[in-house]
């Protein structure tokens, strides 16, 4: 049958506050019944909650139904509105707030009529923002009563009768041990999250397609923020590294559905640039860094320009769209990409007036350091960046800025490791975006052309080592907070590679993304909402830092493949239960020949390069272990793939490193 698709978008306001709670302000009225969820799994702005993604809340309350009682929820948002099904003795009704950062009460009015000696309530998962709480009251609010006291019981007449558990995480004791020699000890850790990602793009992502109008329905919802933004880029990124039929067949095939149902100048409406932001920064720049200046590259132009059609925000510096930091974080990431990638100066022009709106004030740093604020310290970053090379008059202009701002941050937002706050100036938490962060760090050093920030960068990924980061709940045990610290330190390590960084890495991504305690073939697999494919995106991240960029197709489940670094090269083992014949395709150095940067400037929301080969002009030395005898290649036959076999009871093992000039000579 077939689905109507309506486009439905909700928008995000950031506010520029400290995170608070509002736990005593209650509506006022007497209190009837309560629940604190104290021991709640997830944690934030300083309240265990539980998160309606994970688990469905069910309560009984040992009250008598009466008129004109209500229902309080303490009812959190990260400056984002979210939705819940409330339903009372079986009556359903939606439940939607937000819009700041932390928690408020929310009033949620009973249904008429119900009877009975008490009330069953159901809390559950209504929309792809799904709504997280720290508290349940049944009040009369016709009648005099004080709040119940914080330090007595947490709970009065209200049983909590089932939750459903987040996934557990895997302990250390748990996980099968890895092998001593090092590039063992990555084919391991490649081949069964490769695997993994196999098995999970046929036996749910796509199953999420639909037949009819082709379209990726990851949560049974379709927006831009959410659907196309979070979770349908690494769908194509699965596809693209175990399924390539898959990725230019249904995968390709639901952009195409998504513009077809995409309404003509939908994203000139600034009630939907928040959605086209998403789409753009999140979603569509990390498939154009993977793949190229192909249809989600027009795509992704066609949506830039519809959010620049008509800016209504009038600025000294020009017009621009939108007052919000986060959508304008993500418009410079994307406007700077936009610029190298064309050439069309209108699009850096657009980047610098954003800002200039913020950096040419003097004393700017934003006050959040996490999601939904902190997008726009790495946009400067890769701006500063892109300036140096196309506008260093501009570059001079905005350095001591940036320094400025980024020191701020420093002495107001980071812990005594290093690691940053949710909000400048406050301890209410640790940033899963602290990663991110520093990327505009890394920016500014190799502007400046000098170690400015990198010894403190260093000394914060040996602090990983600390057993305070090992499980670390970033966003409590959603696979979130987990996959976003992951991939924010990854985008360092690939810079600089510290050991201590690079272990904790290893064991976040085994325990508490992958779960690797499992058997490959009875593995639980991820979901396909949000925050799970973020899962997905940072385990293919994780994997091909340990196969250095290095792909083998076709994928089979049986696959082992690792390498690591070696004089001049890599390193290469690929290992099979049976007898295999494919290819092994090389990364290139897409920061130049997809997105045009002269040097391959850290940014997030990409694939990191390792080893990359060039084209014809660079030939390369291809040894065996078993095969003394060394080939000559080109970079672009890498490229295009190398031809190996690998007999199942035997590893095949290469090397391949950049071949003298004077001894080049091709293969026959």
């Amino acid at each position: 049958m077939r689905r109507t698709t309506l486009f439905l978008f909700t928008i995000v306001v950031v506010m520029c506050a400290a995170s608070f709670v509002r736990a005593d302000d209650a509506p006022a009225g007497k209190p009837l019944a309560w629940m604190r969820f104290e021991r709640g799994p997830e944690r934030y702005a300083g309240k265990p909650y539980y998160w309606l993604g994970r688990c469905q809340i069910d309560l009984t309350v040992d009250v008598k139904p009466a008129p004109g009682q209500v229902l309080l929820l303490l009812w959190g948002a990260k400056g984002d509105t979210r939705t819940a099904t409330v339903t009372v003795n079986g009556k359903s009704q939606q439940a939607q707030g937000g819009g700041y950062d932390g928690f408020r009460w929310k009033t949620v009015t009973l249904p008429a009529g119900i009877k009975g000696d008490n009330y069953r309530i159901s809390i559950r998962q209504a929309g792809a923002k799904a709504a997280f709480l720290a508290e349940v009251r049944l009040v009369d609010p016709a009648a005099a009563g004080a709040a119940p006291d914080a330090a007595k019981s947490a709970a009065h007449k209200m049983t909590l009768k089932t939750v459903g558990a987040a996934p557990a995480r895997v302990s250390a004791q748990a996980l099968p041990p890895l092998p001593a020699d090092p590039l063992d000890r990555s084919a391991d850790i490649a081949g069964y999250t490769i695997s993994k990602v196999q098995r999970w793009l046929h036996e749910r992502a796509l199953k999420k397609i639909e037949r009819d109008t082709g379209l990726y329905h990851p949560d049974g919802r379709f927006n831009y923020q959410d659907a196309w933004a979070d979770c349908y880029p690494f769908l194509v990124w699965a596809a693209w590294l175990t399924d390539l039929e898959a990725l230019n067949g249904p995968v390709r095939g639901a952009l195409h559905a998504e513009i077809k149902h995409c309404p003509k100048g939908f994203f000139t409406n600034p009630r939907n640039t928040f959605g086209g932001s998403e789409y753009v920064k999140d979603g569509l720049i990390a498939i154009v860094e993977v793949t190229g200046k192909d249809e989600w590259f027009d795509r992704m132009k066609a949506v830039q320009d519809d959010i620049w059609a008509k800016p209504a925000i009038d600025t000294k510096y020009g017009k621009i769209p939108s007052t919000n930091i986060e959508i304008n974080g993500e418009q410079i990431q994307a406007l700077a990409r936009m610029y190298t990638m064309t050439g069309e100066k209108t699009y850096l022009e657009y980047a610098e007036r954003l800002a200039d709106h913020y950096l040419l004030r003097g004393d700017f740093a934003p006050s959040r350091l996490r999601d939904h604020g902190c997008e726009i310290i790495g946009g400067l970053g890769l701006l500063l960046a892109v300036e140096s090379v196309h506008n260093p008059d501009k570059a001079a202009q905005y350095l001591p800025h940036m320094k400025k701002m980024l020191d701020t941050v420093l002495a107001k937002g980071t812990n005594e490791d290093g690691i940053m706050y949710n909000r400048l100036g406050s301890r209410s938490g640790l940033s899963d975006g602290w990663g991110y962060n520093y990327v505009a760090y890394l920016c500014y050093d190799m502007v400046a052309g000098k170690e400015v920030y990198r010894r403190q960068m260093e000394q914060t990924l040996r602090n990983l080592a600390k057993p305070r980061y090992r499980n670390y709940p970033w966003e409590g045990r959603s696979i979130d907070g987990y996959a976003d610290s992951v991939e924010g330190g990854l985008y360092i390590m690939n810079r600089l590679p510290v050991a201590e960084g690079l272990a904790w890495a290893d064991h976040e991504v085994r325990a508490n993304i992958v779960r690797a305690g499992h058997p490959l073939a009875a593995a639980p697999l991820w979901g396909t909402m949000k925050l799970e494919s973020n899962g997905v995106r940072t385990a293919i991240m994780h994997a091909l830092m340990h196969t250095r960029g290095t792909i083998a197709r076709p994928w089979r489940q049986d696959l082992k493949l690792g390498a690591i670094d070696t004089e001049g090269g890599i390193a290469i083992v690929l290992k099979s239960d049976k007898p295999y014949e494919g290819t092994l395709v090389f990364d290139i150095p897409r920061h130049r020949r997809y997105m045009g940067f002269k040097r391959d400037w850290p940014r997030m929301n990409t694939l990191p390069e390792w080893f990359t080969v060039e084209s014809d002009q660079t030939r390369y030395t291809v040894r065996s272990a078993t095969d003394n005898t060394p080939r000559t290649v080109t970079g672009a036959a890498l490229r295009k793939g190398l031809p190996v076999k690998v007999s199942g009871d035997k590893p095949l093992r290469l090397k391949v490193v950049t071949a003298p000039t004077a001894a080049a000579r091709p293969a026959p």
